[in-house]
């Protein structure tokens, strides 16, 4: 509130002009210096206010300062196909031995519930004089041929690994296995390890690759399967 008190009349809130007060003379002086002032960012104190008062406040207004907080973006994790060789599959988590842990593993257990099978039942059959499951200990190290040749079966499923990709068609992925499987164990067996161990090779070689396409088949088919079932989210 400023008051007036030389010549008897009061100014109300006069400088703020939200009163209804008819300013004249030395009070309309004052409230368009107050004004001036003002919009200078000057202003009056709070409380009474003399005509001839000269307290007057001034104001600064105080710099607002904005400080952008950082977004941090944290990258969205990828997902990749399984059938990559750096991921474990289905698991979304890069694992680049696990895959070939499965593909080992898969091609050691095929050997006596596909390899052998099918040798028992082509033993069976009367074509071949081979007996199944042989536990004759092989050389140098005197191991169980099955044991052996389950050994073996999962260096091969590894090859197999290489040679196959679960993202082929499935149709694709059957044949390549069941290819594979068929071809190529059996070429070893027939040309390569033979003179490893200084013998010759098979004499009957159509009855050898007859009996090496269906069984080593066999094998080639369940290794692909048992890596299918051993890896998460997959269809078979």
């Amino acid at each position: 509130m400023c008051a007036n008190r030389g010549v008897g009349w009061t100014l109300s809130d006069g400088y703020r002009g939200t009163g209804n007060v008819i300013l004249s003379g030395e009070a309309r002086a004052l409230d368009l210096r107050l004004r001036n002032l003002r919009s200078f960012g000057v202003s009056a104190p709070q409380g009474d206010v003399g005509i001839g008062s000269s307290r007057l406040v001034t104001r600064h207004p105080s710099p607002v300062t904005r400080h952008s907080s950082p977004v941090t973006r944290r990258p969205s994790p990828v997902t990749r196909d399984p059938g990559l060789a750096t991921q474990c599959p289905g698991s979304g988590t890069y694992n680049l031995p696990m895959r070939w842990v499965r593909w080992f593993f898969a091609g050691a257990v095929a050997v006596p519930l596909f390899h052998q099978a099918a040798l028992y039942a082509v033993n069976i059959s009367g074509y071949v004089d081979r007996a199944p499951f042989s536990m004759a200990a092989t050389q140098p190290f005197g191991v169980p041929q099955v044991i052996s040749l389950s050994f073996w079966g999962g260096v091969w499923g590894i090859i197999l690994g290489i040679f196959i990709s679960e993202r082929v068609p499935r149709v694709h992925y059957w044949l390549i296995a069941l290819i594979f499987g068929a071809v190529l164990p059996t070429l070893v067996a027939a040309f390569v390890v033979p003179p490893l161990k200084g013998a010759g090779v098979p004499a009957d070689l159509p009855k050898f690759f007859l009996t090496g396409a269906i069984v080593n088949g066999a094998w080639g088919a369940g290794t692909a399967l048992l890596y299918l079932l051993m890896t998460p989210r997959r269809r078979i």
